[in-house]
Order: structure tokens, then C-alpha cells, then sequence
């Protein structure tokens, strides 16, 4: 019995040896399965950086200008077909986008405090409260007014009025461009610091604008010496407030980022949300319109949302990316640190970063990237 009680013992402790033997070589499987997954995440990651560090490539230089008169420019704008330079002696000129000189004017006083607007027409500026427009063709200056009420906002501009939007009393008021006259205001319930947007034929213009009240609101764009509207055209609510600039296609939809997390598109005519997308971060910034595409900056990400459907095609995470310039299948886009990068719109994909030069001044417009330094200004093909 002792020998049979031996031998058994030793059955089992070999058994029990041939087990421990064999979850060691499974747990050194997975194991390797694990190391060679991550090998392999981290040989993407570094292909991906590799791809950021690659050597830059150029743009090719399509005109140069250094006419400003010896003056450094200190503020650059573009619009649909005009650039305008606003150099040190504060001296007005606008150049198309051939780079043809196209005028100059000295009724400039300070450097403006807000993008300009434009219609049919002319351009507006506003200088803190001094309100300057210009006929667009030969720069004569139509209109100089002092506004009664600081501005809170880059304001909108039908062909006969600006809308502008205040903190006293949180109206929006209308200024006639013909005489400078105030005319019809309309009270917001917390104010409005985004900029809004007038879109529709002449027959059927629509002011369309968010506040802080989290409503976004349309009115009736008439002309200042009309009534003011008794209602408006339509009303809808976000869930927080608004800071974020409206944007819209010009013809169907109205697009809104609101602090709610959520990117809106609205129907202009109807107010219908079409698509409500969430982001989960609360969005302070508008985002880009190119190309049918709607580019919006989440948290460092970029993300790529069709502006038809609401639907993310993709997302450049990291780099603090903001879209400034969409050519074809080419996007490009500033990173947090102001340099350029160029991806493919269609995949989101890096292709390359862009070496320009770093200037005071830079923005895009009519497929050129501007940059000013000193009294000299490069625009550059995208």
C-alpha cells in the first residue's frame, strides 16, 4: 500500500507539473500575441509621425507686392474678390486677386476691430464704434458714422442695411447705409456676441442670428426705415449658449455650434433642425464650410462632417488643427503652433506640412494664401 500510495503521488505531482507547464507556454502565447499587437500599434504611430516630421514642401508663388509706401501692414482681410491691407499710416487699399492695385483710401482712421462685411456694392468696416463704408469699385467712402451703442459682434449687411448687435438694452439694431440713420431695433432676451448672417433673395431676405439665450432666432431682414417686425419668422432652442458664429451655404441651411455639444444644421425657410450631430465637447468655435464639408474644431481634433447629412466622414486628431483653405481635394489647415499642413479633404489623411513664410498678417482667399511681412505682401497658390 505504501509503494501504490508513492506511485500515485508521484502520477499527480507530474500531472499537476504537465498543467502548470502548459498554462505558462499559453500565457507566454498570448503574451506575444500582445507584443506583437503592439509592435505593430506602435509601428503605425510612429509611420504617422513620421509622416508629420516629413520634410515640407512649398507653395508656388503667384504674385508679390511692396507698393504700401514703405508702411508695415497691420491688418490683412479677403473677401470674395477683393484683399484689403490696412497699412500703419492707416491708408485703405484693396487689391484683387491677380494682385492688381485696385485703389487707396485715406479715410481709414485705426485699424478695424472686426473682419468687414460686404454687399453687392461696398464694404463696412467698423473701428470700435465708428461704423466706414466704401463703394467696392473705386473705394469712395459712403458712409462715416459714429454708431450710438458699442458693437458686440461682426454685424450683417443687406444691400440697403446693417444689422448690428449690442449689449444695451441687448438689441439688435438696423443702420440705413444710404443716410446713416438708426432705424427699426429688436430686443434679444441675453444678448448676442456671435456673428449673424442675412441670406435669401432680395424679395425674401432673412436675418438669422444666435444669443447667449441659446435660441437661435429669423427675422424678417427689411430695410431700417421699415417697421420694426412684430414676430419672428421662426424660433428654435439649444440646450446652452451660443457664442460661436453662424455660417451658412447661402441657399438651404443655416449651421450653428453650440455649447451644448451639438453641431446644428437648420432649414433657413423653416427653422427645421435637418441634423443635430453631438461632439460631446461644448463648442465655442464655428467651424469651415468648404466644399459641402463642414470642419469643425473639438478638443484639439478636427473633425469632417458633411454638411448634408450631418454625417462625420473623418477626424485628424491632435495639432489644435483649424481648417483655413479648401482647394479641390486639398484642405489646409494651422495648427496650434500657426503652421500649415496640407491633408486630403476627402480622407482626412496627412499629405504634408507646407513651408510658407510666418508673417504678421495671413489669411486665404480665392485659392491664394496671403501673407504680409513688414510692407511686403506674398500670395501664394494653394
Amino acid at each position: 500500500m505504501s509503494g501504490n500510495k508513492s506511485g500515485l503521488l508521484r502520477i499527480l505531482i507530474a500531472g499537476l507539473l504537465a498543467v502548470a507547464l502548459a498554462a505558462c507556454s499559453s500565457t507566454e502565447s498570448h503574451d506575444d500575441d500582445g507584443a506583437h499587437a503592439s509592435k505593430k500599434k506602435n509601428k503605425k504611430k510612429r509611420k504617422a509621425d513620421a509622416a508629420m516630421q516629413a520634410p515640407a514642401g512649398s507653395l508656388d508663388l503667384a504674385w508679390e507686392r511692396e507698393n504700401f509706401g514703405g508702411q508695415s501692414i497691420r491688418a490683412l482681410f479677403s473677401t470674395d474678390d477683393l484683399i484689403y491691407a490696412v497699412t500703419a499710416d492707416d491708408a485703405l487699399h484693396a487689391i484683387g486677386a491677380d494682385g492688381v492695385h485696385r485703389w487707396i483710401s485715406k479715410d481709414l482712421t485705426g485699424v478695424p476691430t472686426a473682419p468687414p462685411v460686404t454687399n453687392s456694392w461696398g464694404v463696412a468696416f467698423l473701428v470700435g464704434s465708428d461704423l466706414f463704408v466704401f463703394e467696392r469699385t473705386y473705394g469712395n467712402l459712403t458712409l462715416k458714422k459714429r454708431l450710438p451703442f458699442p458693437p458686440a459682434a461682426v454685424p450683417a449687411m443687406t444691400d440697403s442695411t446693417l444689422f448690428v448687435s449690442t449689449f444695451v438694452e441687448n438689441r439688435i439694431h438696423t443702420v440705413d447705409l444710404d443716410s446713416g440713420l438708426s432705424g427699426w431695433s429688436y430686443r434679444t432676451a441675453e444678448g448676442v456676441v456671435s456673428s449673424p448672417v442675412v441670406i435669401g433673395d432680395l424679395s425674401r431676405q432673412t436675418l438669422f442670428f444666435a444669443g447667449l439665450d441659446g435660441e437661435v432666432t429669423a427675422l424678417p431682414a427689411v430695410s431700417a426705415d421699415s417697421l420694426a417686425p412684430s414676430a419672428a419668422a421662426w424660433r428654435r432652442s439649444t440646450n446652452d449658449t451660443n457664442t460661436a458664429d453662424l455660417v451658412t451655404d447661402g441657399t438651404t441651411s443655416v449651421f450653428l455650434a453650440s455649447e451644448d455639444t451639438k453641431l446644428y444644421a437648420f432649414d433657413r425657410i423653416t427653422g427645421v433642425i435637418q441634423w443635430a450631430y453631438p461632439t460631446g465637447s461644448p463648442l465655442e468655435e464655428a467651424p469651415y464650410l468648404g466644399d459641402g464639408m463642414l470642419y469643425q474644431p473639438v478638443e484639439g481634433d478636427l473633425l469632417a462632417i458633411d454638411a448634408s447629412t450631418g454625417e462625420l466622414k473623418w477626424t485628424f486628431e491632435g495639432k489644435d488643427a483649424r481648417a483655413v483653405a479648401s482647394v479641390g481635394n486639398k484642405l489646409y489647415v494651422r495648427d496650434g503652433k500657426g503652421k500649415l499642413h496640407q491633408l486630403d479633404a476627402g480622407s482626412g489623411t496627412y499629405v504634408r506640412a507646407v513651408d510658407v513664410d510666418q508673417g504678421k498678417a495671413n489669411t486665404a482667399a480665392s485659392e491664394l494664401l496671403l501673407v504680409a511681412k513688414g510692407s511686403h505682401l506674398k500670395a501664394y497658390r494653394l
